[in-house]
C-alpha cells in the first residue's frame, strides 16, 4: 500500500452534494438544449479507452460495468461498437436521471442504476469494470483511506473471475502510484499510452489508464 493514498486533502469534489449539484445543472442544460454535459478527461481519452476495450478478449455480450457513469458517455460509445450488456452506476441520482434521459433518445439498450460502489447492492458479476474519475473523487473524500479500501473490495467482488478486467483512468495518480495501490488484490495487465508533456525537467502524462485483472 502506498502513502500516496493519503496525499490529497479533502475537497468538495469528494462529496455527494457536489456531484448532485453538478448533475442537476447538467440535467437542466440537457432539458433546455440537449447538451449531454461534460466528457470526463476529454474526448481523446474517451476514444482511447473505448478503442482499448474493443481490443480486449471480450465477447460483445460480455457484462460490462461503468463505475461513476455520470452521463453514460463511455457506455454509449461502447454500445455503438456493438457491446450489448452494459450497466452504468452512480451514487448521484441526478446523474442516473440524466443518463436515462439520454438513453431514451439514443435507444442503445444501456441500463443505468443508482448505486454506491462503496456499499454496492449489485449482485451480478462482470467481465469488465471501468472507472474514469471515480477513484479520483473517492480519494478527495474526508474518509479517503477507508473509502479506497472499500472501493477495492467492491471491485474485486464484482469481477467475474481472474480473466475479467478492471480498467481505471486517473488524473490524480500516475502509473507507479496506481500499481502500489492495487497490486495486493490485482495483477497488472497493460496500459493506455497518452501524449506526454515535459515540465520541470520531468516527463509525464496528465492522464493515466491502467488495466488490471484480479489475482
Amino acid at each position: 500500500m502506498s502513502d500516496n493514498e493519503g496525499e490529497f486533502q479533502p475537497s468538495k469534489l469528494g462529496t455527494r452534494e457536489h456531484w448532485d449539484d453538478a448533475y442537476e445543472n447538467e440535467l437542466k442544460n440537457y432539458d433546455d438544449n440537449g447538451d449531454i454535459g461534460e466528457i470526463w478527461f476529454g474526448e481523446d481519452c474517451l476514444r482511447r479507452v473505448v478503442t482499448f476495450v474493443t481490443k480486449l478478449p471480450l465477447d460483445l455480450n460480455s457484462p460490462i460495468l461503468d463505475l461513476g457513469t455520470g452521463n453514460g458517455a463511455t457506455l454509449f460509445k461502447l454500445a455503438k461498437k456493438g457491446f450489448s450488456s452494459l450497466l452504468g452506476v452512480d451514487y448521484s441520482a441526478p446523474s442516473i436521471l440524466l443518463a436515462k434521459k439520454i438513453e431514451e433518445t439514443k435507444k442503445r439498450g444501456v441500463i443505468f442504476e443508482e448505486d454506491d460502489i462503496l456499499n454496492t447492492k449489485l449482485n451480478s458479476k462482470f467481465k469488465l469494470i471501468l472507472d474514469k474519475g471515480t477513484y479520483d473523487a473517492i480519494s478527495l473524500s474526508d474518509e479517503k483511506l477507508n473509502h479506497q479500501a472499500a472501493y477495492r473490495k467492491s471491485v474485486i467482488h464484482l469481477l467475474e473471475d481472474t480473466t475479467s478486467f478492471f480498467v481505471i483512468t486517473s488524473c490524480n495518480y500516475n502509473k507507479e502510484e496506481l500499481l502500489s495501490m492495487f497490486d495486493s488484490e490485482f495483477k497488472y495487465h497493460s496500459e493506455i499510452k497518452y501524449s506526454t508533456i515535459k515540465f520541470g525537467g520531468q516527463e509525464g502524462s496528465t492522464v493515466t489508464t491502467l488495466c488490471f485483472q484480479k489475482k
